[in-house]
């Protein structure tokens, strides 16, 4: 039986709801700290992978998607 194994040498989030006025002050290889608010007291490092380049419309707000690539997994594992 064939089977696919999941590329896990990266690590992404994504979050989409940067709004018009705060994605330009992000560019790709930009810094980060990731926070998660279901984890609380872990935190990240990363960087910008991808800044989408058109924006969507979330609950009545204009919003861009940004792509945050991890430097190192939840040291917890």
């Amino acid at each position: 039986m064939p089977f696919t194994l999941d590329d896990t040498s990266v690590w992404f989030v994504e979050t989409d709801d940067l709004s018009e006025l705060t994605v330009v002050d992000v560019n790709v290889g930009s810094k980060v700290i990731a926070k998660f608010d279901a984890i609380p007291g872990l935190a990240l490092p990363g960087h910008t992978g991808r800044v989408a380049l058109h924006s969507q419309e979330k609950h009545s707000a204009v919003t861009y998607t940004v792509r945050v690539l991890l430097d190192q997994a939840d040291p917890r594992q």
